[in-house]
């Protein structure tokens, strides 16, 4: 939305003419769209510079490899688990001797 001012300087059929004229050359120009989307997939192996918009491989397109479910690492995590909680009741028995203690 232009601001007041400057809406009463050029009429607005003009500026849709221009407008109009200008993009409509540009598409028969580029003979394209302007919106990438319905733009034609150029092949793979195009030598062209300027198709940056190639069809991928699909094997290019992985950048990691998936995580493989392995029972050592499970295991590794579960010894961890028990060790934790092997730490928690010491400290707990811990702390109920010192409690005691004090009183």
């Amino acid at each position: 939305m232009a601001p007041k001012d400057l809406q009463d300087r050029v009429p607005k059929a003009s500026l849709e003419l221009i407008y109009n004229k200008y993009w409509k050359d540009e598409r028969e120009k580029r003979k394209r769209s302007f919106l990438r989307m319905f733009w034609e997939k150029a092949d793979f192996d195009d030598q062209d510079p300027f198709s940056a918009f190639r069809k991928r491989v699909k094997d290019k397109m992985k950048l990691r490899k998936k995580a493989k479910y392995e029972i050592d690492s499970y295991k590794k995590m579960f010894e961890i688990r028990t060790n934790c909680i092997d730490v928690l009741h010491i400290l707990n028995d811990t702390l109920k001797r010192e409690q005691i203690k004090k009183r």
